[in-house]
């Protein structure tokens, strides 16, 4: 082996880097019911992506999180868009609107889904830190 190198190609270390990104792994545990919270549907909004809008509408049934839909402006597409998609599951799935970055590269669309999503927690009157 003496003498030969090594060569990493930036193509190859980018599309290695892509495909770890893709598969994060999510706790998917099922979090206890938000006992204060009433029923209904209940909207919240934040900041997403090149100052879009991003809003969240939860459906709480007994305490449970029985639905999430996800809106956003200027969501980009394979990042935000599927951001969106995998944290409308996650949430319902969990019963939480805490969870990490849904996938990565998309930091500010989770993050103003988390914010939003807590805001229509909130307004259901759960107690949300």
């Amino acid at each position: 082996m003496t003498g030969k190198k090594i060569i990493f190609s930036p193509a190859i270390l980018a599309i290695s880097l892509l495909f770890s990104a893709c598969f994060v792994q999510f706790d998917l545990t099922r979090l206890p019911p938000h006992a204060d919270a009433r029923n209904g549907t209940f909207t919240g909004t934040a900041a997403g992506w090149l100052n879009g809008v991003i809003t969240v509408t939860l459906t709480i049934s007994g305490g449970e999180i029985t639905a999430a839909a996800i809106t956003g402006e200027h969501e980009t597409p394979g990042w935000g868009i599927t951001a969106m998609e995998a944290a409308e599951g996650l949430i319902v799935t969990r019963n939480s609107v805490d969870f990490p970055d849904v996938l990565a590269r998309s930091t500010v669309t989770t993050r103003g889904i988390e914010s939003a999503a807590r805001q229509a927690l909130r307004a259901s009157g759960a107690t949300v830190p």
